[in-house]
């Protein structure tokens, strides 16, 4: 849950949505403030709790096919809110929840989030959520797995146990759940 006292900030390309925006926050009293920004140029700095990325990469991935993993890597959040359109404008699903699902699956291979899906009628959306295994912790994993009888007798190389305990820390748990089932 967010803190009572939280500030809103949203960004926009557009200066007819900002002002929207800024006159929605004042009129309700509600601590926020909108900025100018096009993510396709630079993403936003601020740290917060949780970034909402509502139908947004869908429209990145038009100009730049590479922006929408950047944008990911590089906002600052604990928690972001990613959302893929489930039917034309028209109406018609035209198999894009399950398009922009494979799609999204791809985009974030490799990267350390936990995932929780959730459909809805007009729209799916994913919560990634910031798993924080620093570097430390994640090489004393790996070495603890190297000297393992089970690694000696696979000989996997390097570089297949570090995917594969970024793919179980991005299925989420504590660090003592995800090395358990690393282990395994």
């Amino acid at each position: 849950p967010l803190a009572e006292d939280c500030t809103y900030l949203a960004c926009d390309v557009l200066q007819p949505m900002i002002d929207f925006l800024n006159a929605f926050f004042e009129s309700y009293r509600i601590n926020g403030q909108a900025f100018a920004c096009d993510l396709t140029s630079c993403i936003p700095n601020e740290h917060v709790q949780v970034a909402f990325l509502l139908k947004t990469l869908p429209l990145l991935d038009q100009i730049d096919k590479t922006l929408s993993r950047r944008l990911l890597e590089g906002i600052q959040a604990e928690h972001i809110l990613v959302s893929y359109p489930a039917k034309s404008l028209g109406g018609r699903s035209k198999g894009m929840p399950a398009n922009y699902t494979t799609a999204f699956y791809r985009l974030i291979e490799g990267l350390n989030f936990k995932v929780e899906a959730f459909t809805f009628p007009t729209e799916i959306a994913f919560l990634l959520s910031r798993w924080n295994m620093d570097q430390a912790e994640f090489e004393a994993i790996i070495e603890h797995t190297r000297k393992s009888r089970k690694y000696r007798e696979l000989n996997l190389p390097e570089e297949t146990l570090q995917d594969m305990l970024t793919a179980e820390a991005a299925l989420g748990g504590s660090k003592a759940e995800v090395t358990q089932r690393f282990r395994k």
